[in-house]
């Protein structure tokens, strides 16, 4: 698998969380979701496009717990 074979799949990922995340948060600010779905939605997507943008380094570094 080529290094260009990766990036573009791992864009692809980060711009498929980022949509999702932004849907979900467009339908949570108009009242679509309700609690508990809207908060699980939420930082489900956040976490998915924060582990798509740090693939690289094997998703959460070290740095991230301090």
């Amino acid at each position: 698998m080529s290094i260009n074979h990766i990036g573009y799949w791992s864009g692809v990922a980060a711009f498929t969380a980022a949509a999702a995340y932004g849907i979900v948060q467009i339908l949570q600010v108009v009242g679509v979701l309700r609690f508990p779905a809207d908060e699980i939605l939420i930082y489900g997507t956040s976490l998915l496009h924060r582990r798509a943008i740090h693939s690289r380094d094997g998703g959460f570094s070290s740095s991230d717990c301090a």
